[in-house]
C-alpha cells in the first residue's frame, strides 16, 4: 500500500483514466485512502478497494471534488476513515466514498464493512454532498450495500443530492443516531425495487 496527503495510491486531476481489473488495498492519505479525484472522470471497473484509511475525516477510498465518476463491478470493503477535529469537535464522511459536487454513476457494486467513526460521522458506506445550487443525479444501480457504520447514514448519506437508487440491498447497516441504511438530508432520491432491511 502507499501513502500521500490526497490519495494514498491514486490521485487525478483534469483527467480522464480509466482503471481495470485492479486491487487498491492497505492504503492512506489525509484524504481519499486510496483515490483523490479533482475534476476528473474516472472510470473504475472490476476494482477492489479494500483496508483504506483516511486519516483526516473524508473518504475511507475515494474522495472526489467535482468529478464526473464510473464505478462498475467494484467492491469497497473495510476502508476507515478517522474522524478531523474542528473547533472541538470530530467530524468524519464517507467510509467507502466521499463526493462534493459530483455525479456518479455505481453500478453493480459491493459496499461493504466500511466505518467512520465519531458523534458527527455520516455515510458509513458512501456519503455525497452538494454545493447549494449544485445538481447532480447520481445512479445507484444493481448494488449490496452492507454492514457498513457511521453516526448517520449506516448505509448511505445524502445531502442536497437527489439520485435515483433502484434494485439496491441496504441490509445490516447501523447507526449511532438516524439513518441506520439511508440518511436524507434535503434530499430528493427515487427509490424503486429497493430493499432496506435489518439495519439499525
Amino acid at each position: 500500500g502507499g501513502s500521500g496527503r490526497f490519495g494514498g495510491a491514486i490521485s487525478m486531476s483534469h483527467s480522464q483514466s480509466v482503471i481495470r481489473h485492479v486491487n487498491i488495498e492497505n492504503n492512506n492519505a489525509k484524504r481519499g485512502g486510496a483515490v483523490f479525484s479533482f475534476e476528473a472522470e474516472p472510470v473504475f471497473e472490476d476494482v477492489t478497494f479494500e483496508s483504506n484509511l483516511a486519516k483526516e475525516g473524508k473518504g475511507g477510498a475515494v474522495y472526489s471534488i467535482r468529478s464526473n465518476m464510473v464505478f462498475k463491478n467494484t467492491t469497497l470493503k473495510d476502508n476507515f476513515v478517522i474522524p478531523v477535529v474542528y473547533e472541538g469537535q470530530e467530524f468524519a464522511f464517507g467510509g467507502g466514498i466521499y463526493g462534493f459536487d459530483s455525479q456518479m454513476i455505481l453500478d453493480s457494486l459491493v459496499v461493504m464493512d466500511n466505518t467512520i467513526s465519531g458523534p458527527n460521522s455520516e455515510g458509513g458506506g458512501i456519503y455525497l454532498v452538494n454545493s447549494e445550487g449544485f445538481e447532480s443525479t447520481p445512479v445507484f444501480r444493481d448494488m449490496i450495500i452492507k454492514g457498513n457504520s457511521a453516526a448517520y447514514g449506516g448505509g448511505i448519506a445524502l445531502k442536497r443530492v437527489s439520485p435515483v437508487i433502484e434494485r439496491v440491498l441496504v441490509v445490516d447497516n447501523s447507526a449511532i443516531y438516524n439513518g441506520g441504511g439511508i440518511y436524507c438530508y434535503e434530499s430528493h432520491p427515487i427509490i424503486r425495487n429497493v430493499t432496506i432491511a435489518d439495519n439499525w
